[in-house]
């Protein structure tokens, strides 16, 4: 899997601790593989059979938020757009099955976090949503 991003303060009131920020994030994974796969059940080993299996995905999400800063703890709140789009084909024996693509059916999400920051320097963030991404074809 590999990704870019960037993220930054549009704007900051530093007199009151408040800023506006962005980000925008680009995540891929192509060609993931695996070792079972499970049919009706019955888990096969893919090393055992002449079965591959293959998958796709492909995300990309942009946020914007607002923080305030206290000190050493910066709440922080907005709203994501997201767009997640997945695939998968396997092949047996010289047949392809592949699955229908599925992507994001919710697309917008706000989300709620909080940094920490012990020392200068070090940040422990944590954050969430209201949903995880919901799939259609």
């Amino acid at each position: 899997m590999w990704g870019i991003g960037v993220d930054g303060t549009i704007y900051e009131w530093e007199k009151y601790g408040l800023s506006i920020f962005g980000d925008i994030n680009y995540r891929q994974a192509k060609d993931i593989g695996a070792e079972t796969l499970v049919i009706d059940g019955t888990e096969y080993k893919l090393g055992d059979f002449d079965i591959t299996a293959k998958a796709k995905w492909e995300e990309w999400q942009v946020a914007l938020g607002i923080a305030m800063k206290f000190k050493y703890f910066i709440p922080t709140y907005g709203i994501k757009y997201f767009d997640v789009k997945t695939s998968a084909k396997i092949s047996y024996s010289g047949d392809t099955y592949g699955s229908d693509s599925a992507k994001s059916k919710n697309k917008v999400d706000p989300f709620i976090g909080v940094s920490i920051i012990p020392v200068k320097g070090i940040s422990i963030d944590l954050d969430g949503g209201s949903q995880l991404p919901m799939f259609s074809k």
